[in-house]
């Protein structure tokens, strides 16, 4: 099952967890990359581990309240892919004395050869501005199935777009 959001960026309920088992940084990172390799939608996805990997070591990680932004391009099809993983005790990243992260948003995203507003970026910007709001970052963490968290992010990035638009 999946849907599209805006016709650029691809959710897929494969792509979904809710139960995340990764104790340590690379773990986690591994684990979301399995994921991303079970779709066949990614050529590399050893790449990709090593690209968020290395971007995660240097710091380059988008952090905030419990949540981390893993994005790296990739040798994808041709739309954006979003993956979710919520790890209900945390996992530790210690990168400058964060809180454990919760909430896991990884973005493969194809490489982009053309000029002009980049949709990676613009998709970036819309899932940061609607994981801002404490009531979609609290119904994300209160998901009891991967099943009920897609349709949660079915129902509410489409219809909200307009709200939040960056």
């Amino acid at each position: 099952e999946s849907f599209l959001l805006r016709n650029t960026t691809a959710f897929y309920l494969d792509l979904i967890t809710t139960d995340l088992k990764a104790k340590d940084k690379p773990s986690a990172i591994k684990e979301i990359t399995e994921m991303f390799a079970r779709t066949g939608l990614m050529a590399d996805p050893l790449d990709y581990y090593r690209n968020v990997l290395f971007y995660a070591e240097e710091g380059r990680i988008w952090f905030y309240g419990g949540l981390a932004f893993l994005e790296s391009q990739a040798v994808v099809k041709d739309r954006i892919l979003v993956a979710v993983a919520i790890s209900k005790n945390g996992v530790p990243f210690k990168s400058f004395g964060r809180n454990p992260v919760k909430i896991f948003l990884a973005v493969a995203c194809p490489k982009e050869e053309k000029s002009g507003p980049s949709p990676r970026l613009k998709i970036l910007a819309y899932l940061s501005l609607f994981l801002e709001k404490l009531e979609f970052r609290a119904a994300i963490m209160n998901a009891r199935s991967d099943e009920e968290l897609f349709a949660f992010l079915k129902e509410n990035l489409e219809k909200n777009w307009n709200l939040l638009k960056p």
